[in-house]
């Protein structure tokens, strides 16, 4: 079983605080979150992300909220039968969880991937797990989905 991780966006630091379910638990005190490094007390008021417990190509944890890089192709469609030379395509999506599953939510179709919801399971029965990569999130970098 894999550890629950989260992480919170700290806006007046300008920096992410990570942390587990078990250091929650362990730190409880009545109504005080605390770490002995650190007073988690505000995250009551913050979105969490959680973990997905899935790393990109690099090593890298993905999170909820995290946008990520997942290479497609898309065809030119000049011949009559609707096929033509294939350029590289790349999807920039934001991590969600939807439907008890965490996935990727496609703005637009290429050859290999539909727009719209796919899980990870999706993904990596595809072998897009060697692929995909974490270059952002929404906090520190919105303009990625713009």
């Amino acid at each position: 079983m894999r550890e629950l991780k989260f992480r919170a966006w700290d806006d007046e630091h300008k920096t992410w605080v990570y942390f587990s379910m078990v250091q929650l638990m362990s730190h409880y005190d009545t109504d005080q979150m605390h770490n002995a490094d650190e007073d988690l007390t505000w995250i009551r008021g913050h979105d969490w992300f959680q973990f997905t417990g899935i790393l990109d190509k690099n090593g890298k944890e993905i999170y909820e909220g995290d946008i990520l890089l997942l290479p497609d192709t898309d065809t030119e469609h000049i011949l009559d039968d609707g096929s033509g030379p294939t350029n590289p395509f790349n999807h920039l999506a934001p991590v969600v969880f939807e439907n008890g599953s965490f996935g990727l939510k496609l703005p637009s179709s290429g050859n290999m991937w539909d727009a719209g919801f796919h899980t990870f399971i999706d993904l990596f029965s595809e072998g897009e797990n060697e692929t995909i990569e974490v270059i952002g999130n929404l906090h520190e970098n919105p303009e990625l989905l713009e």
